[in-house]
C-alpha cells in the first residue's frame, strides 16, 4: 500500500485528488494537511511514500521540498502545476523528471513504479537542474484532471 499526503491548498483541487487516490487501488490517504509547515510532522508520523502538493514550473527544486527530502530522502512529492494543467515529480536522486501527457490512472502507476523501486522509462529530453544533490532531470508532465 502507498501512503499518501495531500498537502493541496486549493479546497476543490484537493477534493479532486483525494476522492481519486481514494479509488486508485493500491494507495491510501492517511493525510491532510493545509499548511506546508505541517508536512515534516505530518510525514514522520504517518511515515507517508507520497505527498502531494502545489508546485510552481520553475526550474529549482522549491526550498520547502529541498528540505522535505533531507528530511525524508525516501519520498516521493508530486508537485501540481494548477495554471499550467501539469505535474512534476521530486525525489532525492533525481529532481524532475518528464512524463507523457497522463490522467489519473496513468499517474497512479508512474507513482506506484516509482515508489516500488522499480525502473522508470524516462520519456522526455531532459535538461538540468541546479542544487546540490540533485542531478540532471527531465520537465513536468502534462496532467489532466479530466
Amino acid at each position: 500500500m502507498i501512503r499518501v499526503v495531500s498537502a493541496v491548498p486549493v479546497p476543490m483541487l484537493q477534493e479532486v485528488l483525494c476522492d481519486q487516490i481514494a479509488r486508485a487501488p493500491g494507495f491510501a490517504l492517511i493525510g491532510k494537511a493545509s499548511d506546508p509547515r505541517d508536512l515534516p510532522a505530518l510525514v514522520a508520523k504517518t511515515h507517508a511514500d507520497v505527498v502531494i502538493c502545489l508546485s510552481t514550473d520553475s526550474e529549482e527544486i522549491p526550498g520547502d521540498y529541498r528540505q522535505l527530502l533531507s528530511q525524508f530522502p525516501q519520498l516521493l512529492i508530486v508537485g501540481v502545476i494548477a495554471d499550467h494543467d501539469a505535474v512534476v515529480l521530486y525525489r532525492q536522486e533525481v529532481s524532475r523528471r518528464e512524463l507523457p501527457s497522463v490522467g489519473f490512472g496513468c499517474l497512479f502507476s508512474e507513482i506506484r513504479q516509482t515508489c516500488e523501486g522499480q525502473p522508470v522509462v524516462d520519456r522526455g529530453s531532459l535538461r538540468g537542474i541546479s542544487g546540490p544533490n540533485f542531478g540532471t532531470a527531465p520537465r513536468p508532465l502534462r496532467f489532466s484532471l479530466n
